[in-house]
């Protein structure tokens, strides 16, 4: 399944090679093969497949914190913020639940935006910038969220420490599309 996937995964057209994910159904008995399926679905931007298979691995071991984890994102993607939300909890109270699960509490932070959690939002994204965790994007996190909830000195203040932090491409565009909704002079 590794070869197949990882031949797949780096073909440059992802779509092309989705009929031949189905062969991943029946691999072993436990939940890898509809994890691996729901991967690779996930990848290709086919929620609602990826859910399926999801809820199939999750029927044969729903214990499995990378079966939980992909759930938790095709539930963010799918806007069921509450759904997400209950499993990145879940995830959240171990160390490193999964290989590769690292941003799990970026992802729970997001989950409580979207159920309008906000303040428990900020208060985990607090928690991480006071640990010294994902510094810039919690950064523009907090700014972000400081402007929707209309307080938006303290959230200047929080973009502007942002904008210290080397940040990934798309923190990078979204951090200045809102400096500049925000009337702020990102040369400065």
């Amino acid at each position: 399944a590794s070869r197949f996937l990882a031949g797949w995964l780096s073909a440059e057209d992802l779509t092309r090679g989705l009929g031949q994910i189905e062969a991943l159904d029946g691999y072993g008995a436990g939940a890898a093969g509809p994890t691996l399926k729901a991967l690779a679905l996930l990848l290709a931007n086919r929620l609602e497949p990826a859910r399926a298979a999801l809820v199939q691995a999750r029927s044969i071991d729903d214990d499995a914190p990378l079966t939980r984890y992909l759930s938790a994102k095709v539930w963010l993607l799918l806007g069921r913020y509450t759904a997400a939300e209950a499993l990145l909890d879940d995830l959240g109270d171990e160390a490193i639940p999964c290989e590769g699960c690292d941003d799990v509490p970026l992802l729970h932070g997001l989950a409580l935006e979207g159920s309008d959690q906000t303040d428990d939002a900020l208060e985990l994204y607090e928690a991480l910038r006071h640990a010294g965790r994902y510094q810039g994007i919690v950064h523009l996190r907090i700014g972000r969220l400081l402007l929707r909830l209309g307080r938006e000195t303290e959230a200047g203040i929080a973009l502007d420490q942002a904008r210290r932090y080397r940040l990934g491409q798309q923190e990078r565009n979204l951090l200045y599309d809102i400096i500049q909704e925000q009337g702020y002079d990102p040369l400065r």
